[in-house]
């Protein structure tokens, strides 16, 4: 995409949280998150060329061939950034909810065809055009909500072909849309019912994952270990050869369902970016985690629409360890494409300060994506991706999260007009042309 010609000052915010000293390691105060009163913001060439009090503005940025927004009343905040999504599939999973409102459990309802499976033949059944469609809808959507990075996994194809054609599909998609798109490898997601479980595991270590390295696909993969997925010793497997392949980032899915023993396990930290999820984590594990310098990604939505127990968020605070906050969006245990509602769990569900959410939703989940040296913050250098919002004080975000008057979305250093209509767009507002 090209960089904007125009340089743009955002002038006399109400606020600029600029999370400029992150990522932050344990507990997140006000007075971490650098936030400037009555500020202002230059973006030139598509980057952050200054931040500061709206007094301090100097007149060489003044000049006639600049674009001046007069933003009295509103905030800017980094652009969200999403760090765990299942964005890209076909069909539905309402009927997994009207049984979990029945009483019936996750695992029980996977057992009788529903679950992953469900999705995995729905998503076969879907041609390329129809996925790029919905992907594309979804991610407007987001973007509209102020996200202006998402991490996409793939997994719901489990099978050679499918797999790659997800994240071919992915990578289209990615091309063309404004949001910046993070692809992830998660063909070990499950098993699939249509092949044996060795089989698969070899089409997974010998063809998929070698296969998604040379067309370029991702550098990055994720493995779901849990009961009724991949064992601990499946996973520690997976882990060495993707490492040894080129793979440069992974990601687990560790502790949802069950107390798997993965993390205690674990011996090779290398290039483990974040582990998610966590609901049934020892909180012991919270030092190794700060240590060694992985993110806990946490997901509140899953947490809430499953009942599952709440992370040991306080042992990994205490610990000093990075928490990122992500959506989990996906078909059978979260659908909703609000990050706000996110936000609003994870203050209230979880009892957590705004501050800490806030920086979860920003620059530590880009800390947990290993993009925090050019997005997640408001800081002279970085990609200028951030978000108005027509309220004076950052609280708001909790106060009012389902009635946000998002304004604008900047990517990039290239402006979006929201409009709040029945069904929410955004406009690129192109001074450059």
């Amino acid at each position: 995409m090209t960089v904007p010609a125009v340089t743009y000052i955002l002038r006399r915010l109400a606020q600029v949280i600029t999370c400029g000293e992150g990522p932050y390691p344990g507990r997140v105060t006000a007075e971490r998150l650098g936030i400037v009163e009555q500020g202002s913001i230059v973006i030139h060439r598509g980057r952050i060329a200054w931040v500061g009090p709206d007094r301090d503005l100097s007149a060489e940025w003044l000049r006639q061939d600049t674009v001046e927004l007069d933003l009295v009343g509103h905030i800017a905040l980094p652009g969200l950034i999403d760090p765990h999504t299942h964005l890209i599939y076909g069909g539905d999973r309402l009927k997994d909810w009207m049984e979990r409102l029945r009483g019936r459990s996750y695992l029980e309802i996977a057992a009788q065809g529903g679950g992953i499976w469900k999705t995995v033949q729905d998503t076969r059944a879907t041609p390329d055009e129809e996925l790029k469609r919905l992907l594309e809808l979804r991610l407007d959507r987001l973007f509209a909500f102020g996200v202006t990075t998402v991490e996409v996994k793939s997994g719901y194809g489990l099978s050679e072909a499918e797999e790659l054609r997800l994240l071919r599909c992915l990578q289209q998609v990615q091309a063309a849309h404004p949001i910046g798109v993070m692809p992830t490898f998660l063909g070990a997601h499950a098993y699939p019912r249509d092949m044996d479980r060795g089989a698969y595991l070899d089409v997974l270590t010998q063809r998929l994952m070698p296969e998604v390295l040379r067309q370029g696909l991702s550098l990055s993969i994720d493995v779901f270990c849990d009961a009724g997925h991949f064992t601990v010793e499946e996973t520690l497997y997976l882990l060495t050869l993707a490492r040894q392949q080129g793979f440069v980032a992974i990601h687990l899915h560790a502790d949802e369902m069950s107390h798997t023993g993965l993390l205690e396990a674990m011996d090779d930290w290398k290039n483990v970016y974040s582990v998610d999820h966590l609901n049934h984590m020892d909180a012991r594990m919270a030092r190794v985690l700060a240590e060694t310098g992985v993110a806990a990604v946490l997901l509140p939505t899953t947490c809430f629409h499953l009942g599952l127990p709440t992370p040991p968020f306080q042992a990994l605070l205490e610990a000093d360890a990075v928490v990122a906050i992500g959506s989990d969006h996906n078909p059978g245990t979260h659908p909703g494409l609000n990050p706000w509602y996110v936000f609003w769990l994870a203050c209230v569900g979880w009892n957590l300060p705004v501050e800490q959410v806030l920086a979860g939703m920003t620059v530590q989940a880009a800390y947990s994506l290993r993009i925090h040296g050019q997005t997640g913050r408001i800081a002279p250098g970085l990609r200028a991706d951030l978000v108005v919002v027509d309220v004076p004080h950052y609280g708001y975000l909790l106060y009012q999260w389902d009635l946000l008057p998002i304004r604008w979305v900047f990517k990039n250093g290239r402006p979006y007009q929201i409009r709040e209509t029945a069904e929410i767009r955004y406009t690129w507002m192109a001074h450059e042309e």
